[in-house]
């Protein structure tokens, strides 16, 4: 895999779309998967759940404790991660969700619907690492579809030195002037253990907690998807003889995709009705990645599912 794929700037580049909502900045809620096993922090996205296809299992995000308040945070660690990946990785979460197309390897991001601004952001880190000139990041991107492709309406980013307790930050959002007026749809938040790619160290450890998005009012904010006629949901999950796709409309020509551990893909399959029902008895047990596509191959929904028997 290219180290500049790892980069911030990469991922800012290939753009983003709304999906589901803001949830989970506390990080108090965890979803397991894979094996051997990790957990995935629900409404979020890292390396774990989308490398764990293509056979990569040192896992570069877990549940951190002690928190800063609550149960759990989030740790991420930057590793040297084995084949197909060869490489030192900086661990990422994003606020959304991350598929990989595997051959050739690129990833796509899809933040979270969102139609407020938030002034500044604040929470809680600790930082640790072996190299004196590494640091940990995150970065806010508020955004806008305009038709025919994607305004970024706002930019916020931080950086963070080592420090051995847990330490509140701010950091304030700052808006293009040309966009005032103009209501966001989508926002999407990065976090990265390490911030630059020249310098990334293995066995940089971040831990981050309690997120805040400052000045959006969430009793009335509204998390709708952006095309809320186009939305899917695979279950039961985990599944055993088989699961259902159900769509909230048909006839919008989508392909299902499954992806079984090593990125192979096992099924491919049109959606045509508003409940698909999918026996998967002659499929063996593990997690599956999943992505519904466009004629024109753009990924409009994607997750994974675990086969237990």
């Amino acid at each position: 895999m290219k180290k500049q794929i790892l980069l911030l700037s990469f991922v800012v580049a290939i753009g983003f779309s709304s999906f589901a909502q803001v949830i989970n900045l506390g990080f108090e809620n965890w979803t397991p998967g894979g094996n051997p096993p990790f957990d995935e922090p629900d409404g979020w996205a890292t390396f774990n759940s989308t490398l764990y296809p293509l056979g990569v299992t040192n896992y570069t995000a877990s549940k951190g404790t002690p928190a800063q308040n609550g149960s759990y945070a989030l740790r991420l660690e930057t590793k040297v991660l084995g084949a197909p990946v060869n490489d030192t990785v900086t661990a990422f979460a994003v606020c959304g969700t991350m598929s990989i197309i595997p051959f050739p390897f690129a990833i796509k991001l899809k933040g979270k619907a969102l139609n407020q601004r938030p002034m500044s952001v604040s929470g809680f880190y600790k930082y640790s690492t072996p190299g004196v000139t590494d640091s940990a990041a995150m970065g806010v991107f508020v955004t806008k579809w305009n038709g025919t492709s994607t305004d970024t309406l706002g930019i916020g980013y931080g950086k963070g030195a080592p420090i051995g307790a847990y330490t509140p930050f701010t950091f304030n959002m700052f808006y293009d002037p040309q966009f005032n007026g103009v209501t966001p749809d989508s926002i999407l938040i990065l976090i990265l253990s390490s911030a630059n790619d020249v310098y990334r160290t293995v066995g940089s450890v971040l831990y981050i907690d309690n997120l805040t998005l400052n000045g959006v009012d969430f009793s009335t904010v509204q998390l709708l998807s952006s095309n809320p006629t186009e939305s899917y949901s695979v279950y039961p999950n985990p599944a055993n003889e088989g699961f259902t796709i159900s769509a909230a409309k048909i006839g919008m020509n989508r392909d299902f995709i499954l992806y079984d551990a090593i990125g192979r893909e096992v099924m491919n399959l049109k959606i045509e009705e508003m409940s698909t029902s999918i026996p998967i008895t002659k499929l063996p047990e593990g997690l599956y990645h999943y992505k519904i596509v466009s004629t024109g191959n753009e990924i409009i929904h994607s997750g994974k599912i675990d086969i237990l028997r």
